[in-house]
């Protein structure tokens, strides 16, 4: 049941060429600091390292909520309109696949830009060993948090269209995290350190993913219907 789900749900997300375009051009952005960053000639080679490191681990949730706003789905996340969540536990599939088949698309699109800029700076900065732990332990972790949380309360009937209306603080998330390392060493007169940049990305993963635990179970037809 949850593989149709999640078949449904891909044939939906790839029929919004705008947002596919999106999802590419964020991709290269990312691709684009990923080198910069690994590159900067000017930059000393211990802050350029320590500044990878910070890239690799955090600075792939930046764009995050800005692909939130900007999902296809996002807007009819509850279906109400045309009896899409009706129609399909009709079908027999349970709510909870619904709900996971969803979380599954859209983590896909939400973590293929930050894969692009982990594995440009794994490449540019031979940092594999790190570089893997971002890539395949921290980022997907938080991000699976962030999409099932993101699905399970978008699909209820009180946060549909509400969902969309915090666009600034999108803009704020990439301020926030691109000036982030600067702010820091304005404020201690140090460059943030190597093991900070981990901690916080272990810290933000078991949150996040917590979290999405927390409120995956929690949804039911009640709210949606």
């Amino acid at each position: 049941m949850v593989m149709s789900c999640i078949k449904k749900e891909g044939a939906m997300f790839l029929r919004q060429k705008k947002f596919i375009m999106l999802v590419l051009v964020f991709a290269f952005v990312y691709g684009v600091v990923g080198y910069g960053i690994s590159k900067a000639a000017p930059i000393p080679t211990e802050v350029r390292q320590e500044t990878v490191f910070y890239f690799m681990f955090i600075y792939p949730l930046a764009l995050i909520p800005m692909m939130l706003q900007m999902y296809p789905v996002a807007k009819d996340m509850g279906e109400l309109s045309n009896g899409g969540i009706e129609n399909l536990l009709c079908t027999g599939c349970r709510l909870s696949d619904i709900i996971l088949g969803k979380a599954v698309c859209l983590w896909c699109s939400l973590m293929f830009p930050s894969a692009v800029l982990i594995i440009c700076l794994m490449f540019m900065s031979h940092q594999w060993l790190f570089g893997a732990l971002s890539l395949v332990g921290t980022t997907p972790f938080t991000i699976a948090g962030i999409s099932l949380v993101y699905v399970s309360q978008g699909m209820k009937r009180k946060y549909v269209g509400n969902i969309m209306k915090a666009g600034y603080l999108a803009i704020l998330c990439i301020l926030v995290l691109t000036y982030f390392p600067m702010i820091c060493e304005k404020i201690t007169g140090q460059v943030m350190n190597i093991f900070v940049s981990i901690i916080l990305a272990v810290v933000l993963a078991v949150i996040s993913f917590g979290l999405g635990l927390h409120f995956y179970p929690k949804v039911n037809v009640e709210e949606i219907i």
